[in-house]
C-alpha cells in the first residue's frame, strides 16, 4: 500500500510538471486546441504564472514520495488538490 502511494505521488508530480511546462510554453496552442479565441496578452502571463506555480509544488510532491509517512502533510495536500481539481472539472462540465 505504501509503495502504491509512493508511485502515485511520483506519477502525479511528473504529470503536473508536464502541465506546468505546457502552461509556460504552449498556453496559446492549448487555448486554440480547446476552441478559445486569442485573448489579451495577460492571459499568457497568467498561464505562465500557473505553470511556474505547478512545477515547484510538483517537485515537493515527488520529494515527499520518498517517505510519505514523514511528509504526511504533503500527501494530504496532494489529496485535497486532486479532489479540488475534480470538483472544479465537474463544475465546469455542469456549467458547460
Amino acid at each position: 500500500m505504501l509503495k502504491a502511494l509512493k508511485v502515485t505521488l511520483i506519477v502525479f508530480g511528473v504529470v503536473e510538471i508536464l502541465f506546468g511546462l505546457g502552461f509556460i510554453f504552449f498556453m496559446q496552442e492549448w487555448g486554440e486546441m480547446l476552441g478559445f479565441e486569442k485573448g489579451p496578452d495577460y492571459i499568457l502571463y497568467i498561464g505562465a504564472l500557473l505553470g511556474l506555480t505547478l512545477i515547484p509544488v510538483s517537485v515537493f510532491l515527488i520529494a515527499a514520495a520518498r517517505d510519505p509517512l514523514r511528509n504526511i502533510n504533503w500527501v494530504k495536500f496532494a489529496l485535497i488538490w486532486s479532489i479540488a481539481g475534480v470538483i472544479a472539472g465537474l463544475y465546469a462540465a455542469i456549467r458547460n
